[in-house]
């Protein structure tokens, strides 16, 4: 699972994404921006753990490792 999380910067006047280096927009000069931490791939990293959970509950339900009820002690 990945944890390349990248910061840019988004100007809030034409939304173009920039350079955190950069402090005015290259398209439109302005100076208005907002900052955003980015992470490449995380919609894939959230399918991929869903499905490793969702695997492994099978798996407890196919091999009976899984709690019962009513079984208090």
């Amino acid at each position: 699972m990945g944890h390349d999380e990248r910061t840019d910067r988004e100007c809030t006047v034409c939304g173009t994404t920039f350079d955190t280096a950069r402090t005015t927009c290259p398209a439109c000069d302005s100076q208005i921006y907002r900052t955003r931490t980015r992470t490449p791939n995380a919609r894939f990293n959230l399918l991929f753990a869903m499905t490793l959970a969702g695997l492994e509950a099978t798996y407890n339900v196919v091999t009976g490792k899984y709690p019962k009820e009513g079984s208090r002690t």
